[in-house]
């Protein structure tokens, strides 16, 4: 669950960056002891929820790959290894948030967050740069119904945040 919303928090940011807007992410992400000591500000816990998320169906894909030295960018001496990637398996996951209108333009920087992730622009876990952790969704639900990115009462809240 929490490599999972980090990810999400790293998107969500740069999410932001792109439409030029700023959020408060505190708001949904909870603070820490040092954010809260920075800013002078009182401590809470994430708002968002997550579930554990199990992936069925898939199989395992032995791959032998080689350690490249990042500063020459040549192979390393010896370095041969491999690995088992689990591939090919569908699961769910779940969010769970407190209904509250004030995080209204939060819920929508998520959705788009996870239409990046679900489209697999967002990758989860270690050796991204090779094509793993990449997901590849069918859809998105709030309370049940899929909804449709493009009309949804939470990124409407989005758009009308100003900077």
């Amino acid at each position: 669950g929490s490599s999972l919303c980090g990810a999400l928090r790293h998107q969500m940011e740069k999410i932001e960056k792109e439409l030029d807007i700023h959020i408060n992410l505190e708001e949904l992400f909870g603070t820490t002891a040092e954010t809260q000591r920075k800013n002078d500000s009182v401590a809470h816990a994430s708002r968002l929820k997550t579930d554990e998320s199990y992936l069925d169906h898939g199989h395992f894909l032995t791959s032998t790959r080689t350690s490249i030295d990042r500063f020459p960018g040549s192979a390393l001496d010896q370095s041969l290894f491999t690995q088992n990637v689990y591939i090919g398996g569908d699961g769910v996951l779940k969010f769970y948030l407190p209904k509250n209108e004030k995080l209204n333009p939060h819920i929508g920087l998520l959705l788009l967050a996870l239409e990046d992730l679900r489209k697999g622009y967002c990758a989860l876990g270690g050796s991204t740069s090779i094509g793993y952790g990449i997901l590849n969704g069918d859809e998105i639900k709030v309370n049940e119904e899929t909804i449709d990115i493009n009309k949804n009462e939470y990124v409407d809240a989005l758009a009308k945040v100003e900077e």
